[in-house]
């Protein structure tokens, strides 16, 4: 680990990684604090520095968790971390540990998916709200000046809106809405004020485009998982905008890659550009997509083109399909484009 001065351009060595870490979370003075160990039976290790500035062990969690556990930050004055952790339970939570005790508190947790996101005050890193993304993003505060900014912000842009920076004194935040039928738009936030301005349009040529709705699904899969997906129908094929065809359209299945990885609700150009041509668009977290819990995740261990693949089928029965084309594009990292 180098530290590298923005001023002079001069680094200086920090750590050396001597104990196969896989990687390292510093305190705010940017001091190395816990690190992260693979095992080779899948599980992580956690160490932790003493005293006397020496790497020790700290606490372990298994393979079935290692997916949906890790260290998030350490917070201000060294003595407490934050993690993500489904240790004990099956949905990751948001957990503070005490760094000398070892003992941990659950500050957020779901019943429906993940917590999948926090957000940290800058200065302190204390943690003001969370994200959990089932069907969509939603949004629960910590903190009461946290719900009157989800109040302030769910208000002026609607309820697809991500933190994505903040001023050190986190009084003005940058906020990037993901409307499917808006695209991306970046927008500045007073905290004092409750102003909320519009800087601009990620994609500008795409503005007065027809964009489609995304419709997100809950789709049983034939051994009773639920498989939230995503259906984007093209242009004037739903005259009454419940989410239905008025009559039967050629459909692509789009597959995410990874597979540990998800789809999620907002402007996708890949639906955009096949809905404008004419083709429904379905997206499915098969099993073995994250932000499920690990009981879904960790379902699709050994069942890649078995039970996995079972889940699309299972997706485009419940589309009732005349004419299906699975895509598979580059961009999601999985092979090219098939057609059956």
């Amino acid at each position: 680990m180098l530290f590298r001065s923005i001023a002079s351009g001069r680094r200086t060595l920090v750590e050396r990684n001597d104990n196969e870490f896989g990687g390292y979370l510093e305190d705010l003075q940017l001091a190395p604090r816990l690190a992260t160990k693979p095992l080779p039976d899948g599980s992580v290790e956690v160490h932790r520095k003493n005293a006397k500035g020496e790497w020790e062990a700290f606490f372990k969690f298994a393979q079935e968790d290692s997916l949906t556990t890790a260290p998030i930050v350490v917070e201000a004055g060294g003595k407490t971390a934050l993690m993500l952790s489904s240790v004990g339970r099956d949905k990751s939570s948001l957990v503070r540990v005490d760094l000398a005790s070892g003992k941990q508190t659950v500050l957020a947790e779901s019943d429906k998916a993940d917590v999948a996101g926090v957000w940290l005050d800058p200065r302190t890193r204390a943690p003001q709200a969370y994200a959990v993304d089932y069907l969509n993003v939603d949004y629960s505060p910590l903190t009461p000046a946290a719900k009157k900014d989800i109040q302030r912000l769910t208000k002026a842009l609607g309820p697809g809106f991500e933190v994505v920076s903040r001023t050190l004194d986190d009084k003005k935040w940058v906020v990037v809405v993901d409307d499917p039928v808006e695209s991306l738009s970046s927008h500045l936030y007073d905290r004092d004020t409750g102003k909320v301005t519009k800087l601009f349009d990620q994609r500008p040529e795409l503005a007065g485009a027809p964009l489609q709705p995304m419709w997100p699904a809950e789709i049983k899969s034939r051994d009773g998982l639920t498989l939230v997906s995503y259906l984007t129908l093209p242009p004037g094929s739903d005259s009454n905008k419940d989410g239905r065809p008025d009559k039967p359209v050629p459909l692509v299945l789009n597959v995410h890659g990874g597979p540990w990885a998800r789809d999620s609700f907002g402007f996708d150009p890949e639906h955009q550009w096949l809905a404008n041509r004419g083709y429904g668009v379905l997206a499915v977290n098969y099993r073995a997509s994250t932000g499920f819990g690990k009981g879904f995740v960790n379902a699709g261990n050994l069942q890649w083109g078995r039970k996995a693949h079972d889940d699309l089928i299972d997706a485009i029965e419940w589309a009732v399909r005349e004419k299906i084309a699975i895509w598979r594009s580059e961009e999601r990292r999985v092979g090219k484009e098939c057609r059956s």
